[in-house]
């Protein structure tokens, strides 16, 4: 029985998953939401660079037409605001997780 039990650490989110779902690399808690939170900036990274190129598109194939130019200008800068926003949510994580005496997010991602 008492190997069951684990000792609880004020300082780790280190917490096992029932049944080891995902293998040994993503066998805690905190593993799994690294690797959420990683799956979740770089699709949001690749969304917003992909909108910043397709608003490129549309500008550069507005032609004339001053509401399709100014429709696409204003398209481009909210999504680099877009991208900034969420480099910047990132640093913010990376900065609190080594003020708090951690390494912030690890570099880990899924391998299906």
């Amino acid at each position: 029985m008492y190997m069951f039990i684990k000792k609880a650490f004020a300082d780790t989110i280190n917490v096992p998953l029932p049944n080891d779902v995902f293998g040994n690399k993503y066998a805690t808690a905190g593993n799994l939401f690294a690797v959420v939170m990683n799956l979740v900036f770089a699709t949001a990274f690749v969304i917003g660079l992909a909108n910043v190129i397709i608003s490129g598109v549309k500008l550069a194939a507005g032609g004339g037409d001053k509401l399709a130019l100014q429709t696409a200008k204003k398209s481009i800068t909210w999504s680099i605001i877009g991208v900034l926003v969420i480099v910047g949510f990132r640093a913010l994580i990376e900065i609190i997780g080594n003020l708090l005496g951690g390494s912030g997010l690890p570099n880990t991602i899924p391998d299906f």
